[in-house]
């Protein structure tokens, strides 16, 4: 009886380590299963890297031809501007040289209207001046027609 109930004690302990055995098993083969997974997911990553790597590679190239563009139409518009500042440096030359002219002969007028105020008096002057020289010689052709047709009588 004895040897039976160590054989039953062992054959339930044989069984219980069996059931361990059995799910720690179920359990391996499940950590297995995720670890085959990761590594089907792992064996991808190459291909995915060799993918992003293209992708970033075109994606480069694709903003070097544009930065590329952008800094052609920078340097066009910088040139404009250089353009512009020098017709802005000749314009301001101008409405420098204008503003001289300007201040140079702004009493141009004023000495016009000096000048015609002087040559209207000098003109009414020398026509007065004129009507009485043409007074005077009209009086002295009328004395000398009035002396020669008395001098005439007496003759």
């Amino acid at each position: 009886d004895l040897l039976e109930g160590r054989l039953a004690s062992a054959t339930s302990k044989c069984a219980a380590d069996a059931d361990a055995l059995r799910s720690t098993g179920a359990a391996q083969a499940q950590e297995l299963e995720a670890l085959r997974s990761v590594l089907a997911r792992h064996a991808a990553v190459p291909d995915r890297l060799d993918r992003a790597e293209r992708d970033l590679g075109k994606m480069t190239d694709c903003h070097i031809a544009e930065l590329s563009a952008t800094h052609a139409k920078v340097d066009q518009i910088h040139n404009h501007l250089l353009a512009v500042k020098a017709q802005c440096a000749c314009a301001d030359d101008l409405r420098k040289e204008n503003a001289s002219l300007e201040a140079k002969y702004s009493s141009l007028g004023e000495r016009f209207d000096i000048l015609e105020k002087s040559l209207s008096t000098l003109a009414e002057n020398h026509l007065s001046q004129l009507e009485a020289l043409s007074d005077g010689h009209a009086k002295s052709k009328k004395d000398f027609e009035d002396a020669y047709i008395n001098s005439k009588k007496e003759l």
